[in-house]
This record gives structure tokens, sequence and C-alpha cells, in this order.
């Protein structure tokens, strides 16, 4: 083959490939068009769609307001009947049903928040004052009480009256929590050892540190608070070094078992050291207006000559802690389990703890239903108890006591004390 043969072969070759790739060219511009119409397209349909949706909407509530216009000129119109009727009793009144939805609706009234009503027990020409006790090496002088007239149900002879009918405990008083009227004290005013039912005050002062949301948080047991604890042979909860406890665990084991160790951890959560929390304890006092009688150095209720209080001080302290809807749940709890575990029996169960104080005075009549209840002891002032009572009426009653020569006796002397002054 010759070499211009050879030269147009290439040449053909050559326009070949080159009208190829324009070929190709074309044909990817007329597809890239393609794709941009298309999405173009949808585009413009969104809008319109979007479009016809807003129209639909205003509509409807254009719609919706010629209606409640409608019925207003209604019920105007039917106030004009009404004036006319007036006049002409004959003439037939017209009736007109507006639905439902177009009727308004009231706002809802909010649910007044409970708020601390006694600030003080106040003695009336009622009262009942009780000598002082004679105080001997503990031994005390039981006075008989005759029922009250209008008890709701009377001594019976099938009763232990022996147990029902006297007080022995050196304070008492007992008021109503409604009015704050004192039906019968003694002693009342007289500042005397709280032993543990400090600790109504230690969950009252922390309520102003917690919300609900941090109930479910937990805190570390330290070594410090297991040391306190066994050094002063506080009740506990049975927490364990390094265990992890809820802060609801806490404000349960601080009341219904007594726990002190609950109630450091609890102090240290709330303020980051017991010495803080204690400053927030007499501040809480100071707020109560107590703070001319009541003092407090711990939030277990250790011994300590400054830390003291009335039993009436006690006793508005424990009308302010019921006023909180958990603390009412958290002080009239029998039995509490726990969210922690420990071994018993080489098994491994939650811990369960219990109020005995509501536990014994459950079946005892009362004249009502005893929904809260500290106990305390030391040596200084003996078995001691707070209580708070619903009577079968609907009154609410407080009761505090001190120097009992024993926890069963605490109990019985507010048996008698509600069997007697209550209604």
């Amino acid at each position: 083959m010759s070499d211009k043969e050879t030269e147009e072969i290439k040449n053909i070759t050559d326009e070949s490939v080159e009208l190829s790739y324009r070929e190709r060219s074309l044909r990817a511009r007329s597809a890239h068009k393609k794709k941009n119409y298309a999405r173009r397209i949808k585009i413009l349909l969104a809008l319109v769609v979007a479009l016809l949706a807003v129209l639909v909407v205003l509509s409807i509530k254009e719609r919706h307001g010629n209606d409640k216009d409608n019925n207003n000129d209604k019920i105007a119109s039917i106030s004009d009947a009404d004036r006319v009727i007036s006049k002409d009793s004959t003439t037939p009144v017209p009736t007109i049903t507006i639905k439902p939805s177009d009727t308004p609706t009231p706002s809802p009234t909010p649910t007044p928040t409970p708020k601390f009503k006694i600030t003080e027990f106040t003695k009336t020409e009622k009262t009942v004052e009780l000598a002082s006790a004679v105080d001997g090496d503990h031994r005390f002088d039981p006075v008989e009480l005759v029922p009250a007239a209008n008890a709701a149900k009377p001594y019976t002879e099938g009763e232990d009256i022996a147990k029902t009918k006297m007080i022995e405990s050196s304070y008492l008083v007992l008021a109503d929590a409604d009015t704050g009227e004192i039906l019968i004290e003694r002693d009342a005013d007289k500042v005397a050892y709280p032993a543990s039912m400090t600790k109504v005050l230690t969950v009252l002062t922390a309520m102003d540190f917690v919300k609900e949301e941090d109930f479910d948080k937990t805190v570390k047991v330290c070594q410090e608070t297991l040391t306190y604890v066994y050094k002063h042979d506080c009740s506990r909860v049975g927490f364990v070094l390094d265990q992890e406890v809820c802060i609801k665990d806490l404000f349960y084991g601080t009341i219904v078992c007594s726990g002190g160790d609950a109630a450091l951890e609890l102090a240290k959560y709330c303020c980051g050291s017991v010495d803080a929390f204690v400053e927030q304890m007499n501040k809480k006092v100071e707020e109560l207006g107590l703070s001319e009688t009541a003092h407090f150095t711990n939030p277990v209720g250790i011994f300590d000559e400054n830390l003291h209080c009335t039993v009436k001080d006690i006793g508005i302290i424990m009308c302010a802690a019921m006023q909180n809807e958990f603390l009412r749940d958290v002080l009239k709890t029998r039995i509490y389990t726990t969210t922690v575990y420990v071994e018993n029996d080489e098994n491994i169960k939650p811990l369960e703890i219990s109020n005995w104080f509501i536990r014994r005075i459950e079946d005892k009549e009362t004249n009502g239903t005893v929904i809260g209840a500290k106990t305390g002891f030391v040596n200084q002032s003996r078995n001691c108890a707070v209580s708070y009572m619903v009577s079968d009426s609907g009154k609410n009653y407080v009761c505090v006591t001190g120097m009992a020569p024993n926890a069963w006796r605490a109990i019985y002397d507010h048996v008698a004390l509600y069997r007697s002054f209550t209604s």
C-alpha cells in the first residue's frame, strides 16, 4: 500500500474518532439537560404542593372564623329575641345548637401549693397544764387522765386502762395543727435535747437543696461517715464503704430507721460538708421563728449541750415537714425497701428498713390515724417521739413527748394524749 493511501486511511480514522468524541459529548450534554429539567420539575411540583397546603389551611381558618361569627350573631339574635319575648310570651323561643368545639373552654384553676400555716403554738383558757414530773433516777409520777367528753370512742373495760390512761413523759405538748392551739402541755417551753427527732429538721432542710429529678442521683458512702456512726453508736441503715446510694434512699433511711449514715451523707450531698449543712439547719430554725430556744450542731441528733430545743419547737418543725408531699410520704412509711443490696445468709437481698413507731401505734385506738412519726433516744433525754395524727373527723394534731422511761411508754403516752384530748 502506498504512502498516500496510508495517509488517507489515517485521516479517515482520525475523523471517525473525532466524530465519535463529538457524538459522545452531545449525548452527555443532552443527558445532563434532561436531569436538570427533571430536577426543576420536581422543585416546581413541591412548591405547588406547599402553596396548595397553605391555601387549604387559610381556607379552613377563614371558614372556622366565619362559623364563630355566625354563632355569635345567632347568640346575639337570641338575646334580642328574649327581650322581645319578655313583652310577648306567645312568641316561640328559637333554639340554637353550638358545636362543642366552638364552646370556649374555661382556664383550669391552678392547684394551690400547701403553705406552712402554724408558726407558733399558743395556750388558751382550755389548755391543760400538767405540773412538772418528779424526776429522781428517771422515776416518773404518772398522771391519770380522764377521756375527753367528745372522744370518738370512750374507754371500755376490755382495754388496758393502766397503759392508756396515764402519761409518764417529763416534757410534752399536744396541739391542734390546724389552729396552733395547745390542748395539753407539760414543760413545753423548757429547753431539752431532741435526740433523733433532730432528723425531721434534717430532711426538711435538705428539701431546700434537692429537686425531684435529683432523687435518682447517687453518692458514694465514705469512710468518714462510717467512722462517725460507729464512734457515736448511731442507728444506721447499714450502708457499706464506697457503696453507691441514691438520694431518695438517704431521705427514707434518715427517717424510717433513723439512719445516722443516711443523714450524714444527705448533709454532705446538699452542702458539701456536714458543718455547712448544720449552718443551713439553723437558718431554717430562724426562718421558722424558733432561734431563741432551738439550736443544732449536727444532723443526726447526737448529744451536744449546744444541740437543744423545746418540744414545742419540734412540733412546729414537724408541722412544717408535713406540708411537703414527699416528706409526708417519708414520715408515714412503715417499711421501705432501698435500692441497695446486701449479703445476708449467703444471699444478696435488697436492704429493708422499718419505722417501728408507726408499726407499733397503728393498731392502737387514737381517735384517728398517725400519718407521720419520728422517735429519738439519748441518755440525757431518754425516749422521745414526735407524731402527727389525722382524727376520724378530719382534724390534724401534732404530739411531742420527751423523757419517757422506755420506748413503749413513749408510744403509750401518745396514745393516751390522742385518746383523751382529740376528737
